[in-house]
């Protein structure tokens, strides 16, 4: 964290203390993947991600 301490002050200051706003780029760009068909349901969501 210490090799970064200059972009924290800068972040630090624009944005906490002057409050300036923050400006975002954004680009979205479109996959290449084929779709492909969702069969599952948030039984399955809950049992994959919370289930034992």
């Amino acid at each position: 964290m210490t090799e970064n301490r200059g972009e924290i002050d800068s972040f630090l200051e624009k944005l906490v203390f002057k409050r300036q706003r923050l400006v975002t780029d954004v680009r979205i760009t479109p996959l290449d993947a084929p779709a492909v068909p969702k069969d599952f349901g948030i039984s399955d969501y809950i049992d994959a991600n919370y289930g034992h």
